[in-house]
């Protein structure tokens, strides 16, 4: 059923069950949540169709049931080692808030694996660890502490913010001695 058929009291229902659940997914090696609340659907690696002049990050889009999904590849976001896809690579869609305007949008996510949906109360999830400007946390929002060891819990508006994005793009290339940086 569809948010927009839902009332105010069964939408509140569905959050407060959710509020503590993260999609567990993996990316090279390490553990990342996002709210189960953004996660719209979970697609086994489509066909995307490329886009020109797109950053190396940008797949391109994907037409799904008649609406036009632009995918990025999270590896290329966070400025990590490409990867071949296996069986276990997914997209995954989720609903992100595109800043002041709170006008939210779909976007794909490419990821390694799908694991689970985890639930971490609140009084489980650290705050995120000062590096000072070495490293650009502010994609993040917590340290979740599970059974298994940490999830690191995304922001994933922020994650995906066009902004954002390009300050891991400037921060990864710069480090690497490319000397390529994003235009603005």
């Amino acid at each position: 059923m569809s948010d927009e058929y839902l009332n105010n009291t069964e939408q509140s229902e569905i959050v407060d069950d959710n509020i503590n659940k993260y999609l567990s997914l993996s990316l090279g090696g390490e553990d990342y949540g996002i709210s189960i609340l953004q996660v719209r659907e979970i697609l086994v690696m489509v066909d995307i169709t490329p886009l020109p002049q797109a950053a190396d990050y940008v797949r391109g889009v994907i037409n799904l049931r008649g609406r036009i999904i632009p995918v990025v590849d999270m590896r290329g976001i966070f400025g990590m080692q490409s990867s071949d896809y296996t069986d276990e690579t997914c997209v995954i869609v989720v609903e992100v808030n595109n800043g002041d305007n709170e006008e939210c949008c779909q976007m794909g996510t490419i990821v390694d694996k799908v694991n689970e949906v985890v639930n971490i109360e609140n009084k489980n999830i650290d705050p995120v660890p000062n590096f000072g400007e070495a490293c650009n946390m502010s994609c993040l929002k917590g340290m979740g502490k599970t059974d298994t060891g940490v999830v690191i819990i995304l922001d994933i508006d922020k994650v995906l913010a066009y902004e954002d994005v390009g300050a891991y793009q400037d921060k990864s290339n710069s480090e690497a001695g490319n000397g390529q940086q994003r235009a603005a």
